[in-house]
């Protein structure tokens, strides 16, 4: 495989990641998350990543290895192979992948943040803890009756 032929394939598998990515962003803004689709998302993102890594290691190989050692000599290599606007668009989506994927994150750290202050709320409504640490419900006798 060429140089140039590496760096079309790693952007697609670039812009596949980031696919997945706004495919997560949709199901995380949802009022309800379906934790089904985030598994299989959080799956297929695991495997576009590996594969990621394997293009980068073919790349790494065909620039040299070793001695492609900052981004000045990276930038020589591709120019020399003839493939700098690939390098370039590579880049750039390697950056909004990065950015979108730590919003992502952000997004999930907000929910839970959001989760465990309605708990708490919960609980001191009551006046006791409703859920134990493994999230089960505590046991005690109910204020509500539910007989007519």
């Amino acid at each position: 495989m060429t140089l140039a032929h590496c760096l079309v394939d790693e952007l697609a598998a670039m812009r596949r990641l980031m696919e997945l990515l706004d495919e997560e962003a949709n199901q995380l803004a949802k009022a309800e998350v379906d934790g089904d689709a985030l598994v299989h998302l959080a799956e297929s993102k695991q495997q576009q990543l590996e594969r990621l890594g394997a293009l980068s290691s073919e790349r790494r190989e065909l620039m040299g290895g070793e001695a492609v050692s900052s981004p000045e000599r990276a930038l020589e290599v591709v120019r020399v192979d003839g493939c700098e606007a690939e390098w370039q668009e590579l880049l750039k989506v390697a950056e909004q992948v990065s950015n979108h994927n730590h919003g992502n994150g952000r997004m999930i750290q907000l929910r839970m943040e959001q989760n465990q202050r309605l708990l708490n709320m919960i609980s001191e409504a009551r006046g006791r803890a409703l859920y134990n640490r493994r999230g089960e419900a505590g046991r005690g006798e109910s204020r509500l009756n539910l007989k007519a």
